[in-house]
């Protein structure tokens, strides 16, 4: 294949992930390493698909095999970050901090490098060394600025006594290097933002919110968002359960948490997990490998109805589900198992169907909170919705009529699903109240454990990784009270759910 064909062959493969379209990307670059295998950036942007659905344990395999052979700096810094990003997604985060530690000592003007080992020490709640690492980075520079250090810096320093520091040296890294990558820059506005914020400068944090914001090139679709929700109510509905053979109820019971990012669902995750009889396994995307099994690349969403799928496949795919479940909590053997994956909201009916003992926790929050969370955090491009804030409330509203179909359906005891919601700002407000409704929704003793979850030492690998290592706070209720000179086109987006 010629060079300006390979070129032209990424460009269009690398627009498809930018928007989010990771499934398609993988497989058009699956097709061009079949003819040329080994071809370092189309590797690289494979396994980048590969980590945004969920297929981390295969991506490490890929990037052990391929790394034995690079050399090349540049390849060598993307492949050692996705090695730890992938480490992260399977919760190896000391195998994740040992590897870029390596890199990082191996070549440690490498800001790439040094920018991903600050960032695993920091989602692993290592901030100090995170911050040392940072410090000594900046200082070796010798006045280079470097706008990836500045935004990981930052990220690091959130919340500690560093935090002035490092929002001068990013502010004055963005202004000495605008032609930044623009991932790189939308990660380190994002940033900026956060720091604004925390200093109660909310206009200018609203600014680098937007250009964030601005950077990312997604299209929403709101109108497959509206044909989403009405085709979930035509195959899920009340009376499609009748013909239904489930699959027998199995071990460890699943706990599916679920939402808009940004609800409170870790939270309820880590207070679960905080629990001797339960077990938090992060976020995953097994049910919609669940579902790919089912039904194969080329099935319709009719083919998962109750009064069409096949029940013995049904069976092996419910039983795959909790087998993987079962080995990614190990050594731990809970009764229950809390899968947190805020979009499965929109597979309800499917949990219903293949796990009849499955519990299933709909975490909600104020809209505007909500929405302006997801607007203000660094969301892959397959939320496509988050990065304009009238579309956050467009896609909000068929979030908002999803979930509410299926608390109808849940009062129709032929639909076999437990539901529990919980109110974000009710936990803030009484931890312990409801707490004890989510443990008596399981069937679960109280325990003193779940009051003090930020003391497990548990890593989340959210972006509320921070937030949840420390005891509840109320500040982030209400918080949209400080943009709301902003907000037109959010109040727009949401519509009538405000009344």
């Amino acid at each position: 294949m010629p060079t300006m064909d390979l070129t032209a062959a990424y460009n269009r493969i690398h627009e498809l992930f930018k928007l989010g379209r990771y499934q398609p990307a993988l497989t058009q670059c699956e097709a061009v390493l079949r003819q040329r295998p080994g071809h370092i950036p189309f590797i690289g942007l494979q396994i980048a698909c590969m980590l945004r659905i969920g297929r981390a344990p295969e991506a490490v395999r890929l990037l052990r095999r391929t790394l034995r052979h690079v050399t090349h700096p540049p390849h060598r810094a993307m492949l050692i970050s996705q090695m730890v990003e992938a480490h992260s997604q399977l919760n190896a985060f000391d195998d994740a901090i040992d590897i870029a530690r390596a890199e990082h000592e191996s070549r440690p003007g490498d800001a790439i490098v040094t920018g991903s080992y600050i960032h695993i020490l920091t989602l692993a709640g290592r901030k100090d060394e995170a911050i040392a690492v940072a410090r000594a980075a900046i200082a070796n520079r010798t006045g280079q600025l470097s706008v990836k250090l500045g935004a990981n810096f930052a990220e690091a320093a959130l919340r500690t006594e560093y935090a002035d520091e490092a929002l001068q040296y990013l502010s004055a890294a963005l202004e000495a290097n605008p032609d930044t990558n623009p991932e790189i820059l939308a990660f380190a506005h994002t940033q900026m933002g956060h720091m604004l914020d925390r200093a109660k400068r909310y206009d200018e944090a609203m600014k680098h919110y937007n250009k964030a914001a601005e950077l990312t090139p997604v299209v929403y679709d709101d109108a497959a968002n509206a044909a989403r929700v009405e085709t979930h109510k035509r195959i899920f509905s009340a009376d499609r359960f009748d013909a239904l053979r489930r699959p027998p109820a199995g071990s460890p019971t699943p706990v599916f948490v679920v939402g808009m990012p940004r609800s409170g669902t870790t939270l309820t995750e880590q207070i679960i997990d905080a629990h001797p009889d339960a077990a938090g396994a992060g976020e995953l995307h097994l049910i919609n490998e669940a579902i790919r099994d089912l039904i194969g690349e080329t099935g319709s969403a009719e083919d998962l109805a109750p009064d069409r799928v096949d029940p013995d496949r049904l069976a092996q795919v419910a039983a795959a589900y909790r087998a993987e479940i079962a080995r990614l909590v190990l050594p731990r053997t809970p009764r229950f198992v809390v899968d947190k994956a805020p979009s499965n909201f929109w597979h309800m009916g499917f949990i219903a169907m293949a796990f009849p003992d499955a519990k299933i926790i709909h975490c909600r929050r104020d809209p505007r909170d909500t929405c302006l969370s997801c607007y203000f955090q660094a969301l892959h491009a397959a939320h496509s919705y988050a990065f304009n804030l009238k579309t956050c409330g467009q896609f909000y509203r068929h979030y908002r009529h999803m979930t509410d179909y299926y608390r109808t359906l849940a009062q129709d005891p032929r639909s076999g699903l437990h539901l529990l919601e919980v109110d974000y700002e009710d936990t803030v407000a009484d931890q312990e109240a409801q707490t004890r409704r989510i443990l008596d929704f399981l069937g679960l003793p109280f325990h003193e454990n779940c009051l003090k979850f930020n003391e497990s030492g548990r890593v989340a690998r959210t972006l509320s990784n921070d937030q949840v290592r420390q005891p509840i706070y109320k500040t982030s209720t209400k918080r949209y009270e400080h943009y709301e000179k902003h907000l037109a086109p959010l109040i727009e987006g949401l519509g009538d759910i405000l009344d």
